[in-house]
């Protein structure tokens, strides 16, 4: 992995921009910043429990892996989803708890648990695509189309517009299955407020995905807790998030 220029912004929702990759670094807690003005945070504890997370979309494979969230059945699913009650549409209705307001602006908060192992703990989140359609019915399966051609609806929100960028997890922050390890706070404003409108997230892992699978899903509690530390408690409470992006190469997947 090679390393270089270390990128400080600080006003919150600023986007990431130009040709250069830039890694969004979140291996310690606190950590937080902004892509493309989408905020990525670490939880502010340790956040588990049954009933916490109404899953939609879990992917597993071994060394890199992708998927979106769909209805398709065990045959037909196009990338690694995993098959199950787990993996199904959603549309902009069911996030409709789920809005957090950060500074006056208003997020849909979407929040993501990863499995790995030690001492392999590091995940790299290589892609972050939100398409918005009118129907469920526009996936592809086994046929294949997927990320980057359009056929999922109308792109609204990517990870790597402006640049190849990435953001770093370390799984054993908070380790085991069910334990969220990242907060994805997505504007309102990009997403929009029709709620009959189907939202497919796809997303791509790599570096060394090895354990169970990556789940993404809603939290049930449907509040924003601030970090309690004082370092972070300012970062929130000053409307400022520190980005610190490690500008690199990345493998894509």
């Amino acid at each position: 992995m090679k390393k270089a220029t270390v990128a400080l912004a600080l006003a919150a929702g600023m986007a990431v921009t130009g040709a250069q990759a830039v890694v969004l670094d979140l291996t310690t807690v606190p950590s937080s910043g902004t892509i493309n003005g989408a905020i990525f945070t670490t939880p502010p504890y340790e956040v588990s429990g049954t009933g916490l997370i109404d899953p939609f979309l879990r992917i597993q494979a071994t060394g890199t892996e992708s998927g979106y969230n769909n209805d398709l059945a065990t045959g037909d699913l196009e990338f690694d989803e995993k098959p199950g009650i787990w993996t199904h549409s959603l549309q902009v209705g069911d996030l409709a708890t789920n809005v957090v307001n950060i500074s006056g602006t208003d997020y849909y908060e979407f929040v993501l648990d990863v499995n790995e192992t030690t001492p392999s703990s590091l995940i790299d989140v290589t892609e972050v695509e939100i398409y918005l359609d009118s129907v469920s019915t526009n996936i592809c399966g086994s046929s294949g189309c997927g990320d980057g051609t359009g056929s999922l609806g109308t792109l609204v929100y990517d990870l790597d517009a402006g640049g190849d960028n990435s953001v770093l997890l370390n799984y054993i922050n908070f380790p085991g299955s069910g334990k969220l390890d990242m907060y994805m706070l997505i504007p309102v404003s990009v997403i929009g407020t029709n709620a009959d409108d189907y939202l497919y997230l796809f997303s791509a892992f790599n570096e060394s995905t090895s354990d169970g699978f990556e789940e993404w899903a809603r939290k049930l509690e449907g509040t924003f807790t601030v970090i309690p530390v004082p370092a972070a408690a300012w970062l929130f409470g000053s409307g400022l998030l520190g980005l610190i992006g490690i500008a690199r190469r990345k493998a894509k997947v």
